[in-house]
């Protein structure tokens, strides 16, 4: 019988070539896009205006002023540079403050997309304006509940998402080429908050229950620093 010899596939010869050159190509250019990109670690005080919460259910309402103690805020930036000028950034981080009560404690956890603008000052120090929009998650504790039959004294924690945004400036030092020193003042406002809940009467009713508040506002001065990779 016959026998078919196999056949081997050849290859064109230039792929070896332009497989090493798009690997080199795209080598290239992801180490030339972290080469202008950094990370940035903050902490300091933060700030919580007092503000006012709206709280109601059926056809009754209470309105409470929550005093906000000063707390802690920490944040973690990654951040691209467009040029010796501008730069992209996504920033998160949480900020914790308490309140009159040891129940009453307020959290943000911010989710910003910033927009940098650096000022050259000399070779080590630079000045940064910031802004940009996002949004924030809020744990607000102990939102007590609005009085009125079957219910009894009691309280919740309530958390939600809302629209925020921020401005800041900062001043800069330059420590090496790769680490910068920076002070910072962020000015955070959240908006329009409202947390909606279901609440259980000693009747056996469920009841909806919401609370509201217009904005918050935080202000923090962080010590941060700044590495690029």
């Amino acid at each position: 019988a016959n026998q078919k010899t196999p056949t081997s596939v050849k290859f064109p010869s230039f792929l070896p070539t332009a497989a090493g050159l798009i690997l080199f190509v795209t080598t290239t250019r992801a180490g030339d896009w972290l080469d202008q990109s950094y990370v940035t670690i903050d902490v300091g005080p933060a700030f919580t205006q007092n503000f006012d919460v709206d709280s109601s259910s059926v056809n009754v309402a209470d309105v409470v002023t929550r005093s906000i103690k000063p707390g802690i805020r920490g944040d973690l930036t990654f951040g691209h540079s467009l040029g010796p000028h501008w730069a992209l950034e996504f920033e998160t981080g949480v900020s914790w403050n308490p309140g009159s009560n040891p129940s009453d404690d307020l959290y943000q956890i911010p989710f910003l997309l910033n927009a940098r603008y650096r000022v050259l000052l000399n070779d080590n120090w630079t000045i940064d304006l910031r802004a940009g929009p996002g949004g924030v998650y809020t744990k607000l504790g102990a939102v007590a509940l609005p009085s009125f039959p079957f219910f009894p004294p009691r309280e919740v924690d309530l958390a939600g998402f809302a629209l925020a945004c921020q401005a800041g400036a900062g001043v800069n030092y330059r420590i090496s080429p790769r680490a910068e020193l920076n002070l910072d003042y962020k000015f955070l406002g959240s908006f329009w908050h409202s947390w909606e809940s279901q609440i259980l009467t000693i009747t056996g009713e469920m009841r909806g229950f919401t609370a509201e508040a217009d904005t918050i506002f935080t202000h923090s001065v962080l010590l941060s620093l700044t590495l690029k990779f």
